[in-house]
């Protein structure tokens, strides 16, 4: 688990979420870096646990490759497994 350090933007902030800090301007970003130059080893460790967790919640194999492989099952098997996969987001509209 890293601290995450990314720019305000809506795609970026929902990525990153409860994971890290979001900055405006590149001076807020100075800002926020030298302000982790005095958390604690507590501190820290909170940072580094909550990024692990979120990782493993958002972004392990089985949230991420999961759909991914349901979708091509989908597609392999026909069209009817097509629509399934497709309602549930997980193969784009062709």
């Amino acid at each position: 688990g890293a601290l995450v350090l990314a720019r305000n933007t809506a795609a970026l902030a929902e990525f990153v979420g409860d994971a890290g800090i979001l900055y405006q301007t590149v001076e807020e970003a100075v800002v926020l870096i030298e302000r982790t130059a005095a958390w604690d080893e507590a501190r820290w460790r909170g940072v580094q646990s909550q990024g692990v967790e979120r990782a493993y919640r958002c972004f392990s194999d089985r949230v991420v490759l999961q759909p991914v492989r349901d979708a091509w099952l989908a597609l392999a098997s026909g069209s009817a497994g097509v629509a399934t996969a497709r309602g549930a987001g997980a193969v784009p509209p062709a």
